[in-house]
This record gives structure tokens, C-alpha cells and sequence, in this order.
């Protein structure tokens, strides 16, 4: 059931994205990230970072939500959201909260082993990775 609604969800929001700019929608979706279920907190942020990707005003809008999961007690929620602020940097790399992205993210490197191993990737990827700097030459 909780599978069939999600995929329902997810179907309504790809059909119309800006539901997601709906004070109510913003609230649903808050909800679904403080459910009890580890699967359900997991696609709800799973599909909240499909579209803030798409639309800065979004990444904005659900910033502060999606952030807050970095401290989800299941590992799957914690590795996916570090994912989508990794990406958050590489795609939008004009965001106003990239300092505090990093932070958050150097904050998880006394997680466990798989946590860190991803953070450490994530900063390899954003300082090491050929292309980043637009002013090259």
C-alpha cells in the first residue's frame, strides 16, 4: 500500500510539478519525511530530489526539510539525501546554502563506514573533479 501511494504521488507531481510549490503539498510531503517507516521517509525524499534538481526555487523551498533527514537514524534516508545535496552543488552551483551544505556534510564524516566512505566520495567528486571551475582556460 505505502509502495502503491507513493507511485501515485510521484505520478501526480511528474504529471504537474509545480503542486509542489503548494503550501499544503510542502506539508504533506513534511509529514512523509517524519513517517515511521524508513521506506517511506526514503521515497518521499527520494522523490522530493528528483524535482528540487529541476527548479532552484524548489531546492530552496524544501532546503531546509531535505537537510534536516542528514540525521535520519536509517542509513538509506542518510545516504540519499547526501546525494542530492552533492548534486544540489554540481547543478546549482549559484545556491545560496552551498557553505552550509559542505558543513552538514563534513558533520557525517563520524558516521558509519558507509556514510563516511560517501561523504568522502562527495568531496573528491566537488574539489577534484576536471571541469567545475568555469574560468578555466
Amino acid at each position: 500500500a505505502v509502495v502503491s501511494t507513493q507511485s501515485t504521488g510521484a505520478a501526480i507531481i511528474s504529471a504537474d510539478p509545480n503542486l509542489l510549490h503548494r503550501k499544503e503539498m510542502q506539508l504533506g510531503v513534511h509529514n512523509r519525511f517524519l513517517d515511521q517507516a524508513a521506506s517511506v521517509r526514503e521515497a518521499a525524499v527520494d522523490l522530493i530530489g528528483r524535482f528540487v534538481l529541476d527548479k532552484p526555487q524548489l531546492t530552496l523551498q524544501y532546503y531546509p526539510m531535505l537537510s534536516e533527514r542528514i540525521l535520519d537514524k536509517a542509513v538509506g534516508v542518510r545516504k540519499r539525501v547526501i546525494k542530492i545535496l552533492r548534486d544540489v552543488c554540481v547543478q546549482q552551483p549559484n545556491f545560496p546554502k552551498l557553505t552550509e551544505i559542505c558543513i552538514k556534510l563534513i558533520r557525517r564524516i563520524n558516521d558509519e563506514d558507509g556514510i563516511r566512505d560517501l561523504v568522502a566520495k562527495v568531496f573528491m567528486e566537488l574539489w577534484f573533479t576536471e571541469g567545475r571551475d568555469e574560468t578555466e582556460e
